[in-house]
């Protein structure tokens, strides 16, 4: 068996604390392509097998990536000049709610040409905003989620490996942090949460000017260098070519 993954979020496989996954399964994995170089340990940690198994080969989709901008993905996000996505993580645990925030007021911040686009994790089940926000909707989350990271002009999350995808697509971000998270304490980071993931951070609870503030700086100023380096430990490998060397892979295993 092969896995791969984005490596460098939130601890998977065997290293996670209650585990969410069988360490039977783990141990039928002979293979786990990494995302980087730098990765490679956390998947050979993850698998529990030796790193020399876990080639750096990239992440098969980012190779749709290349060369997308902003209107590619067709999607609401793309009519607006100041376009921010959020995909909050899921927690089946915490009554699947996200960080509190207050839509209402944050919705009263908001500019004519900004919008703010809520697309949570594609197994949650209802949702949670009105339809009466004018700058803040819900999008349908079983649709892919590609087209809206395109789309985008900032990234907003909390714990979701999307964010390296983000990153990937020079998206820069603006992380709904909250050091005592209980999801946070109870599921681990492989890196140093939220400091090796963004440069701006927020606990929005209360906080939502400040928020929106964050958002803007994102939105003028882009990535930063703390940005640029959390890609590049986490998808150095993803160049355009990750589904040929996995193909090639699997042709010299066959």
């Amino acid at each position: 068996m092969i896995g791969h993954g984005l490596n460098g979020g939130k601890l998977y496989g065997i290293d996670q604390p209650r585990g969410m996954f069988n360490p039977k399964s783990c141990k039928l994995t002979d293979y786990y392509i990494a995302s980087s170089e730098y990765g490679r340990q956390f998947a050979a940690s993850a698998a529990g097998i030796d790193i020399e198994k876990c080639p750096a080969l990239g992440m098969p989709r980012t190779d749709n990536y290349i060369g997308k901008h902003k209107g590619d993905g067709h999607t609401i996000l793309s009519y607006y000049k100041r376009a921010y996505l959020y995909l909050p993580t899921f927690r089946a645990k915490y009554n699947e709610k996200t960080p509190l925030i207050n839509y209402e007021y944050l919705n009263s911040l908001l500019e004519e040409d900004e919008i703010f686009v809520v697309k949570r994790h594609m197994i949650t089940k209802n949702k949670i905003l009105s339809k009466s926000l004018t700058h803040i909707y819900e999008v349908d989350n079983t649709k892919p989620t590609a087209p809206y990271l395109f789309d985008c002009d900032v990234f907003i999350t909390d714990f979701s490996s999307a964010l390296f995808d983000a990153y990937f697509l020079n998206k820069p971000s603006v992380l709904v942090a909250d050091e005592n998270d209980k999801y946070l304490i109870s599921r681990g980071m492989y890196m140093n949460y939220p400091y090796d993931y963004g440069s701006r951070a927020i606990a929005v609870k209360n906080n939502e000017e400040k928020f929106v503030e964050l958002l803007r700086d994102a939105y003028n100023k882009g990535m930063t260098d703390i940005e640029y380096e959390c890609r590049r430990k986490t998808s150095d490998a993803c160049d355009g070519h990750s589904a040929e060397r996995v193909v090639q892979l699997i042709k010299e295993l066959s």
